[in-house]
């Protein structure tokens, strides 16, 4: 059981790093936040994440790409929405690999995840 970092749980940071990765690609989003999300990916050249299983991560959309700041690792990369399988908002708390994780508090309305069970 491997804890995710208390920096990877942030979705405050998870936003502006997120945000830097949009604006260097030369976009711009129309959303204000991101969502925490399990999603699941096609296989697909352009992206060397696991494929049919799902991954966490914050998710900020920008028309037909979407950006992900994946939970284990921290790695942020911007892929095409048709690459996703399916996607689902996590409103509370989530597990990974045997690890149970909630929300800590909110900073300006962006919440912070801890770990609750190990």
């Amino acid at each position: 059981m491997r804890k995710i970092s208390n920096q990877n749980l942030n979705a405050y940071l998870a936003n502006q790093i997120i945000d830097k990765a949009i604006a260097d690609a030369g976009e711009q989003s129309p959303y204000k936040t991101v969502q925490l999300a399990k999603i699941i990916l096609r296989s697909s050249p352009n992206h060397k994440l696991d494929t049919g299983v799902p991954i966490y991560g914050f998710v900020k959309n920008v028309g037909e790409i979407t950006a992900i700041k994946v939970l284990t690792n921290g790695a942020v990369v911007l892929i095409k929405s048709s690459q996703i399988v399916s996607s689902s908002e996590i409103k509370g708390d989530f597990t990974i690999s045997g690890v149970t994780y909630g929300v800590k508090d909110y900073i300006n309305g962006f919440p912070r995840y801890k770990v609750k069970r190990k």
